[in-house]
């Protein structure tokens, strides 16, 4: 009876203290392991990796504009009229000089020449009026104006005297000088169109 109550009594210690160390140990384990929220919050920003491409590597591109067509270059405009066999070489002239706005340099003093080549002295007034009023691109003008003076004395005379009245002009010294020894220095009160003038008389 007495070995019966003994090892009860054994028992019931070893119970108690394994019961005491597990709690102790379910403590331990609470403060050493850190919070659920601290496993699953997200790494700062400065842990986080530099991206490996940039934005403007991510952004798509934008389109790149159609490239000009042979129509809308200035040489594909003069062949055009050159090449318009419904045309007469007058009119070649005026469609030339009614396209001289629209097509680049190059394209302009190779329609000089052919409005020079294709214009004879009663045609020539086309362009005349226009470089006299000074309304022609300068490198037209400039081929034009050395293709007047191959021009007959009657076209030449008025038109450069008429360039030579405007201080502003291009031209204006160039025709002045070209007029001096042709006509002489207009006398006080002329000037070179109303000179000229009294040299036909």
């Amino acid at each position: 009876m007495m070995l019966q109550t003994k090892n009860s009594s054994t028992i019931w210690w070893f119970i108690l203290f394994s019961g005491i160390v597990m709690l102790a140990w379910g403590i331990w384990w609470k403060n050493a392991s850190p919070p659920r929220s601290q496993l699953n919050r997200p790494e700062s920003a400065s842990h986080h990796e530099a991206p490996t491409t940039s934005i403007a590597q991510r952004i798509a591109p934008l389109p790149l504009p159609p490239l000009p067509t042979q129509s809308d270059s200035g040489d594909d405009r003069i062949a055009t009229i050159m090449g318009d066999e419904s045309l007469g070489p007058q009119a070649v002239v005026i469609q030339l000089i009614k396209a001289l706005p629209n097509v680049n340099s190059t394209s302009q003093e190779e329609a000089a020449h052919h409005i020079a080549n294709l214009s004879d002295d009663a045609s020539a007034t086309n362009w005349t009026q226009k470089l006299v009023s000074n309304q022609l691109p300068a490198p037209v003008a400039e081929i034009l104006f050395n293709n007047l003076l191959s021009r007959s004395e009657e076209l030449v005379l008025p038109t450069l005297a008429a360039i030579a009245d405007q201080p502003n002009h291009p031209q204006q010294t160039e025709s002045a000088q070209i007029l001096e020894p042709l006509i002489g220095t207009p006398k006080p009160g002329f000037n070179w169109k109303e000179w000229t003038k009294q040299g036909d008389k």
